[in-house]
């Protein structure tokens, strides 16, 4: 581990390498560089070619695992191109190697190489790979192997980018002047391409700082390059390995490594001064020579195809030491229309490239003359956004891209150019960085680590939820939070021991860096100084979200969660809060706007819910959410307007309900319904999405006067925009017949147990019991309570349309005479629950408002007719009890028969439903 003299020991040795001119670089040795090095040859003073780095081989043979693979600790594909190249340096030595010609251990080594690679290539899931260039070098190298009689079971979808690829390629590109990223890998294209003819790309002896690149080069061209080889001996001197014989992947990385190590030391929180000002300026001069030299642009070496991440970051370190850099060679030749290229021949963009380009442009001193930049990029990271942390192509872990841009939105936030974003902008960033950082905290290790003790990957979660404290609104939240203050101790641990990197960064292979490692380190140490110091919540809105928090986390659902999380699922609920605001008037009229803290509690429950499995994207959530809202103002609209019908009257209304649930509409216009859109919702006491009211009653067909005869039209109206949300929506259009014709069928039961309950009520209110309560059931409560309560609860209803929901199109979640029958099982024994907890939470309010409560029935009498409050809610709290037995052993066999993925989605909806029972329980959210 390390302290913040490190940090400057660090710069001064990258400043005194580069005042005496050694090359800077510290990425990790890779065997797959060493073993294309070691067949490197060169002619005798006899004439006879010999081995220019034995040592390498060596080297090689040392590293060769028992199983016959060079795997090394990282990822899957590392140890397929890894063994691809150390086996093929097995066949160039035993042809052409006299030390090895014969040698039985040599032939002894090759046969379990190839049977370990005949199999990882069979089981090579090659499309979660994230190294570039995969299509070019894989095939080249078996191709090779071939002519030795190797036959390789090449993955199909590879060889078929490969012939894509070099069906467009033209080694013209590269015998012109410009440099190209190909220049990288030249050993996939022997045989292709003239070797002779790219001598003029050497740059400081190699080609673009490859090692491999470099030794395919020797090995093809027909002069001998002494400035190559001279560079592959500095390689193995000064590189990772330091004599030992073996080679980095990429070698020098001067302008990488400095830019990263100062701007990820100053953004944490560290002064020029703390880091040595004079080292420090030197370095910077350095950088800005660079750009100068290139025109405003450079790569990550001196002389190397320039680049827009590295590029971006040495112009970020000269405006953090107060220079101001131009950006318009960054603008001119790396942007687009919308993400930013690290190389102008990039097709797939880097992530975390944009991330640092983002951050120039807004550090810049005119950053408001790149507005249509800023919102281009802001615009593709927010769309590139799916719910779960960013990957990168750059680094293996998600908490790299999850740093960057947690520094960069943040930043973003504080700037004056925020005021130019789009408005969906504004408001989608926070939700982003709120989701980041719960899937953050969510996926901490108990030891305070991430990714099984990773320490720099640790320190990228670090970094990013101590940048994401410093916003207003998350401040009181994340400050002094479990998660920064366990991360810091984990750090904190790592002192006085000897951490070894790990390989995350990705190059050919992946590789470590030392410097790399510790510079974030120190960073997430001094960032987390701060961070780890709790605020104290002085704000209306932030003592509201401290109550609530309490209040949820003494729920059993949340009794072990992380009480960070549930503060964080309250702040997005917020934000979600305001949308639901701006649809309640969409369907239903103002005079019945929701009361009490539904619209608060809505997104709380789904979000909180959500936040350890992240079952549902963005999109879904918001639906249900919507959803949610729909079915608690049609419980509103229920009792506030057909509640005072006259029994004619409510006998029609249900006679329309019938008609809009069973009589399919045809020319629907589906809704858009996602949380980056806007809500184009149809407007109030009108049909939705182009549905009609049907069959409603007029004066004409009518024995009611003028004004009921309206009021019933508008009853039918509002409730043919309510069901059409559902019927028309578009995972419900796409889903199967059957699926369709369930959900009708539900809704209808849902509005008439509603219709029902009016009816139950009304009877219940014209019983004059006194202060007892009884009510002369027609029906046993059993019945009463699993049929038109459990109706009435909307959970049915809710239920099926939620399966179209996670469903995919055409196919039914819950197909199956099994699987429909265990889902309609644990639905109805869930509706049941729910409506037990609302009762037992409602007991007083529904004596005031005169409603029927499951105590009031017959049942929870005594013997003699007598009834106490306190034992009937006790026999209903044991119901509830039953109800989760029978409910969980129906859900336990749906999960056998339906997908993993699907039933955690269940899952969820069943935490959510629960979850309100159990906020009954606690409070009446009605009141």
């Amino acid at each position: 581990m390390t302290s913040r003299g490190n940090a400057s020991e660090l710069v001064d040795a990258l400043a005194s390498a580069s005042k005496h001119g050694k090359p800077i670089g510290s990425m990790s040795s890779a065997i797959y560089d060493t073993a294309w090095v070691s067949m490197v040859r060169k002619a005798s003073c006899d004439g006879d070619p010999q081995y220019l780095f034995p040592e390498a081989f060596d080297f090689l043979l040392s590293s060769q695992k028992g199983c016959g693979s060079w795997e090394d600790g990282g990822s899957e594909t590392d140890g397929i191109l890894n063994t691809l190249a150390g086996l093929l340096a097995l066949y160039h030595h035993n042809k052409h190697d006299e030390r090895f010609r014969g040698d039985e251990d040599l032939l002894q080594r090759i046969t379990p190489s190839r049977t370990w690679l005949e199999l990882a290539l069979t089981t090579w899931q090659v499309e979660k790979a994230d190294q570039v260039g995969l299509e070019m070098i894989v095939p080249a190298i078996a191709k090779k192997l071939a002519e030795e009689g190797v036959d390789l079971p090449i993955p199909d979808s590879l060889l078929q980018l490969h012939v894509q690829k070099m069906g467009k390629f033209d080694p013209a590109v590269l015998y012109g002047a410009q440099q190209t990223t190909v220049l990288h890998s030249l050993e996939a294209f022997q045989g292709v391409i003239d070797f002779d003819n790219v001598a003029h790309h050497v740059v400081h002896g190699s080609m673009l700082g490859s090692p491999s690149s470099t030794a395919a080069y020797l090995m093809n061209a027909t002069k001998w390059d002494d400035g190559a080889e001279s560079y592959l001996r500095v390689a193995l001197v000064d590189g990772a390995g330091k004599g030992n014989g073996s080679f980095p992947s990429a070698f020098p990385s001067t302008y990488f490594e400095m830019s990263w190590v100062l701007t990820t030391l100053l953004e944490s929180g560290l002064t020029v001064q703390d880091l040595g000002e004079d080292n420090v300026m030197y370095l910077a001069d350095v950088l800005q020579d660079g750009l100068d030299r290139n025109g405003g642009c450079l790569g990550y070496g001196p002389g190397f195809l320039e680049d827009a991440d590295d590029t971006a970051k040495a112009v970020l370190l000269l405006q953090l030491v107060g220079r101001q850099p131009p950006v318009s060679a960054l603008i001119e030749r790396f942007g687009t229309d919308s993400l930013f290229r690290t190389y102008s021949s990039e097709r797939n963009p880097s992530f975390s490239a944009n991330c640092n380009v983002l951050l120039a442009l807004i550090s810049d001193a005119d950053a408001s003359q790149h507005v249509a930049e800023i919102n281009s990029i802001v615009s593709s990271l927010c769309d590139a956004w799916t719910g779960s942390l960013p990957k990168d192509k750059w680094n293996i872990s998600p908490y790299y891209s999850t740093m960057l841009l947690a520094i960069v939105f943040v930043k973003l936030l504080q700037h004056p150019v925020a005021a130019t974003l789009e408005s969906r902008l504004t408001s989608r960033i926070p939700q982003i960085l709120l989701n980041m950082a719960r899937l953050t905290i969510v996926t901490q290790d108990s030891d305070g680590s991430w990714e099984g003790g990773k320490a720099e990957v640790s320190a990228y979660a670090i970094l990013a939820l101590c940048h994401m404290a410093r916003l207003d609104y998350m401040e009181s939240t994340l400050r002094g939070c479990q998660a920064i203050v366990q991360g810091r101790h984990f750090l904190d641990s790592l002192i006085g021991t000897n951490v070894k990197p790990d390989k995350i960064w990705i190059e050919k292979v992946t590789y470590s860096s030392p410097s790399l490692q510790t510079v974030y380190l120190v960073a997430a140490s001094v960032a987390s100084e701060t961070a780890s110091i709790p605020v104290t919540p002085t704000l209306p809105a932030q003592l509201g979200m401290e109550k609530m928090a309490k209040f949820f986390s003494k729920l059993p659902a949340f009794a072990k969660t992380n009480p960070t999380l549930i503060k964080l699922a309250i702040v997005e609920a917020s934000h979600y809060t305001k949308k639901l605001e701006s649809v309640q008037h969409d369907i239903f009229p103002r005079q019945t706007a929701m009361k009490g803290g539904y619209l608060t509690y809505i997104p709380v429950t789904w979000l909180a819910s959500n936040m350890t499995t992240n079952a549902l994207d963005a999109s879904q959530l918001w639906t249900m959410m919507h959803i949610s809202l729909l079915n608690y103002q049609v419980d509103e609209y229920m009792e506030s307007v057909i509640d005072t019908l006259s029994p004619t009257d409510r006998a029609r209304v249900r006679h329309s309900i019938r008609q809009i649930c069973h009589t399919p509409d045809l020319s629907h216009t589906p809704p858009t319904d996602t949380p980056t859109q806007q809500h184009d919702e149809p407007p109030k006491h009108s049909p939705a999405y182009g549905t009609r009211p049907i069959d409603t009653p007029t004066p004409s067909d009518s024995d009611s006067d003028s004004g009921t005869s309206d009021t019933l039209v508008e009853i039918t109206t509002v409730l043919t925009a309510y069901t059409s949300h559902f019927f028309n929506h578009p995972t419900v259009l796409r889903s199967p017949a059957s699926a369709q014709t369930r959900l009708r069928r539900e809704m209808d039961a849902f509005l008439q147990a509603h219709m029902e309950q009016i009816e139950d009520n009304a009877r219940f209110r014209s019983a004059d019991t006194g202060s007892e309560r009884r009510y002369a059931a027609s029906k046993t409560y059993h019945t009463w309570v699993s049929t038109t309560s459990a109706n009435h609860t909307s959970c049915p209803v809710s239920f099926w349309f939620y399966g179209c929901l996670i469903g995919t199109a055409g196919r039914d979640v819950y197909g199956g005479a099994r699987a429909g029958y265990y889902a309609e099982a644990g639905m109805r024994h869930l509706a049941t629950l729910c409506r037990q907890y609302n009762d037992f939470g409602s007991v007083g309010r529904d004596r005031e408002e005169g409603n029927v409560n499951s105590v009031d029935f017959p049942e929870f009498w005594d013997g003699e007719g007598g009834w106490e409050e306190g034992r009937a809610k006790g026999d209903l709290f044991a119901l509830t009890g039953y109800e989760r037995e029978c409910m969980e052993g129906a859900l336990g066999r749906l999960g056998e028969e339906v997908e993993a993925g699907e039933m955690e989605k269940v899952d969820l909806f069943v935490r959510v439903t629960d979850l309100y029972g159990q906020i009954y329980v606690a409070r009446d959210i009605g009141s």
